[in-house]
């Protein structure tokens, strides 16, 4: 998952609502100093899996993303890869993706636009539209 948005948009915020649901007790806050921070948790269905959130913030050059070794963070699969500022990823940016782009509007109102890049993605978005919207979006 991508999240991009201004500094303030509420990218570490949405992020803490995934690791609520995923039932993650620790607290989740922006990892800018550490790039990646790993949190346990598990699925609706008790499965466990991992949040791994990582804050591109302080990364200059695209170059610098071979340095921490991402790939592992993508390649799992009983994890979960939320990325903040993911404009900094450069072409290392994964074929297939979930960007939600976040507008700030005001204090307490914030515009989420959801693009899903890769089958996989698409039918996630499509299965969330049915069950929120009822299949009329």
């Amino acid at each position: 998952m991508l999240l991009f948005g201004q500094i303030g948009s509420g990218k570490t915020l949405l992020t803490q609502g995934l690791a609520l649901g995923l039932q993650i007790e620790s607290y989740v806050q922006s990892p800018t100093f550490t790039l990646v921070v790993e949190h346990e948790g598990q699925t609706a269905d008790g499965q466990p899996v991992t949040l791994y959130h990582l804050d591109l913030y302080r990364i200059d050059d695209p170059g610098e993303i071979d340095t921490f070794g991402h790939e592992e963070y993508l390649d799992d699969p009983n994890g979960i890869v939320v990325i903040e500022w993911p404009e900094r990823l450069g072409a290392v940016i994964p074929d297939e993706h979930l960007l939600i782009t976040i507008e700030y509007l005001a204090d307490t109102k914030r515009t989420l636009m959801f693009y899903p890049r890769g089958e996989r993605y698409r039918e996630r978005i499509a299965a969330f539209r049915k069950e929120v919207f009822g299949g009329n979006r």
